[in-house]
């Protein structure tokens, strides 16, 4: 069952969890998140959520939010026990959060449509984004590997925000042509690049990183 957490007057560690008798937890609706769909609950995290809950003996109360920074900012008002997507462990949000044990080992990718043509444009290498436009979720975490990728080619990569929107959704913006390019890590890709033929996922963007849930401090 979904259930959206009430706010927390304090920020709780695991004895105050296992005794309250539930846990918080805010995570993206995605096939690789909690996947939310009628009345079921599916996705890889839901699943490993759910064995976590069963050995603390907690039910689990579940808010779907796909902004990151306001996940962060919940954590930490106690809104929510446990972020459960895939972070960048990255030193950005060592100060504002604790990371668990890496989940997955990943890179980002670059999400483009198939070329038709011989002469279509296509990003074959990381200098070529250079003066390019990417679309990503708003406040996802690929925003400041694309910052960083900005200044390592010395050249300008314009990035669009979207509210409300997922990496899954954007994916399917650029295979229907509404956008140019995404981002998203590379298990994903994988995945969403045998639901559609005509996208490339074959460029990363950036090195191999561990992907974390977070707690709070």
């Amino acid at each position: 069952m979904l259930l959206r957490p009430v706010q927390s007057l304090q920020t709780r560690n695991l004895e105050r969890i296992i005794k309250s008798g539930k846990i918080f937890v805010v995570s993206e609706n995605s096939s690789t998140g909690i996947n939310v769909q009628l009345d079921s609950i599916s996705g890889f995290q839901y699943a490993i959520i759910k064995k976590f809950a069963e050995r603390l003996n907690v039910a689990i109360e579940i808010a779907i939010i796909n902004d990151l920074q306001e996940c962060i900012e919940g954590l930490n008002k106690g809104k929510y026990d446990i972020i459960a997507k895939y972070i960048p462990t990255t030193v950005e949000w060592e100060d504002e959060v604790s990371f668990s044990e890496p989940l997955i080992i990943s890179r980002q990718m670059l999400v483009q449509r198939m070329p038709e043509r011989a002469d279509e444009h296509f990003i074959s290498t990381q200098y070529n984004l250079a003066g390019d436009t990417i679309h990503i979720p708003y406040n996802s975490p690929h925003k400041l590997r694309l910052q960083h990728l900005s200044d390592e080619i010395a050249d300008t990569i314009y990035i669009v925000e979207m509210k409300d929107v997922t990496s899954e959704e954007l994916v399917s913006f650029v295979s229907q042509g509404k956008i140019r390019y995404t981002i998203c890590h590379e298990q994903l890709s994988r995945k969403l690049t045998r639901d559609y033929a005509n996208i490339d996922a074959s460029l990363p963007v950036s090195l191999s990183q561990p992907y974390s849930w977070a707690i709070n401090n």
